[in-house]
């Protein structure tokens, strides 16, 4: 019953409008998503670079199935479905970077071991309910309620590790000491990263209202992301494998 009110409730305040982040546009893009994890499963010669991909759509799987719970009343509380979604996307940017040290070749390095430290520091708060107020499902986007200064907090260590990764692949693509399909994987990285930050950027400078919704608003751009990940940059990284 309750899944039943929620879904009328949704449905009531669309009134006849088309809305981009809607229950069927999440729950559609989990399964694209799913189909692109099975791809490189089943299909792709594995390395660490295309594990690492693997881990991202399914995190990206992870957290759009979060929002389409919360809307739907699926399962658990709303509350932990934000725990376990804000878990899954806090691991993006630490994994982002280690798949382009992959690519190059750099199997750790501090920066690395800092932010995968400072992703589990927030886990383990949103975990513990220290990060998010509450969560409301709107007709445009599920919105999340943060703390005071936590959820600024969050958002810059969520951007410095994005933009970190992202001049890092910029670096290593220059390099002269990486392989065609290496550089190959590092273009399509830096697409698929511009795919989903430029917009998420714009929105958030310019849109305030719409601001309030920007992780489940980064999250649908995310599906390009997913996109050039699961048929461009992991096939490439597999590629490189086979030829040596």
């Amino acid at each position: 019953m309750k899944k039943i009110k929620k879904l009328r409730e949704f449905k009531q305040r669309k009134n006849g409008m088309f809305y981009c982040f809607s229950p069927l546009v999440m729950i559609v893009t989990v399964i694209v998503e799913v189909l692109l994890a099975l791809f490189i499963l089943f299909k792709l010669r594995k390395n660490t670079t295309v594990w690492l991909g693997f881990a991202i759509i399914v995190l990206l799987a992870v957290f759009q199935l979060a929002e389409y719970a919360i809307c739907t009343a699926l399962g658990l509380s709303e509350d932990w479905w934000g725990r376990i979604g804000f878990s899954a996307i806090t691991l993006l940017p630490p994994l982002g970077l280690h798949l382009v040290y992959s690519v190059k070749g750099i199997k750790i390095s501090r920066m690395l071991i800092l932010a995968y430290l400072s992703a589990l520091i927030w886990i383990v708060m949103f975990l513990q309910g220290y990060v998010i107020n509450g969560q409301q499902c709107t007709t445009n986007y599920l919105i999340f309620d943060m703390k005071d200064r936590l959820g600024g907090a969050f958002f810059f260590f969520y951007y410095f590790w994005l933009l970190y990764a992202t001049t890092k692949a910029v670096e290593y693509r220059k390099s002269k000491d990486i392989s065609k399909q290496s550089r190959k994987s590092l273009t399509w990285f830096l697409v698929g990263y511009a795919a989903f930050i430029v917009p998420a950027t714009i929105i958030w400078l310019f849109f305030e209202q719409a601001s309030k919704g920007l992780p489940s608003i980064m999250c649908g751009f995310a599906i390009i992301l997913a996109i050039i990940l699961g048929t461009k940059v992991i096939p490439a990284a597999s590629d490189r494998q086979s030829k040596k």
